[in-house]
């Protein structure tokens, strides 16, 4: 019965000390997520303006509609040059601009193959040292 009572009190006090540094760590992690969600929306912003140069270029060069182009391009459905698009995008963004809101955007994006909850799981793992496991992992130690 003794030993039942002290087992109980070592789940409580690991299971305490646990969750209270899981806690801890949680916090930390959204502290850091929020930090970079500036960055983050500021490069998306730039990228998301680049892109809509690009489809606008598709646009005129496919004559599914004018996009901001010369109304000889979308009456000729001529292909837009790539410097033609540059010109246009470098209006919008200098390409040394676009480059680091790509950088950054990858930097703070999972990967596209990567499952949305992976990273989460992971974690959850990685934290999940509850007293059974330990006393599981120990008692496999001292069987050997």
């Amino acid at each position: 019965m003794a030993v039942d009572d002290a087992l109980d009190l070592l789940d409580l006090l690991m299971a305490t000390k646990l969750l209270a540094r899981a806690e801890r760590a949680e916090r930390a992690s959204t502290r850091g997520r929020l930090r970079s969600l500036p960055r983050f929306a500021a490069a998306s912003a730039t990228l998301a303006a680049v892109v809509r140069v690009l489809l606008e270029a598709t646009a005129a060069s496919e004559g599914t509609g004018p996009g901001g182009w010369e109304a000889s391009d979308v009456v000729s459905h001529t292909a837009v040059s790539l410097a033609e698009i540059w010109a246009r995008i470098e209006q919008v963004a200098p390409r040394r601009q676009v480059r680091a809101a790509l950088d950054v955007v990858v930097e703070l994006s999972p990967p596209p193959e990567e499952d949305a909850d992976a990273a989460w799981r992971e974690q959850r793992i990685a934290n999940d040292r509850s007293p059974e496991r330990r006393v599981r992992r120990q008692w496999s130690e001292e069987a050997r």
